[in-house]
């Protein structure tokens, strides 16, 4: 929530939007599986740090899984976001 929200959306929620099913924040019929698909990377990461010494010496395994899933929700989203404003741009003309 806070990579969308802070960095993919740059803070411009339009909250009117919410609970409209045809609304950038429905997405598959409810289910944004950007998100889940970086819930389980990230939650994978988890088990797979401790065997990372820099990391289980260091931030930890929660710290690193949580920044594993931050940068995987980013890059799919952002993947999204160039693939959703290609075909705006498409549209219009």
């Amino acid at each position: 929530m806070l990579v969308d929200y802070y960095l993919m959306r740059k803070q411009n929620y339009d909250i009117t939007k919410f609970n409209d099913k045809t609304g950038p924040y429905w997405y598959g019929n409810g289910i944004n599986i950007m998100a889940i698909i970086s819930w389980f990377i990230g939650a994978g990461s988890y088990f797979v740090a401790p065997n990372i010494s820099f990391v289980s010496n260091t931030i930890g395994s929660v710290f690193f899984s949580f920044l594993v899933t931050c940068i995987v929700y980013y890059l799919l989203g952002r993947g999204a976001a160039n693939k959703s404003a290609a075909s705006t741009q498409n549209v219009s003309v």
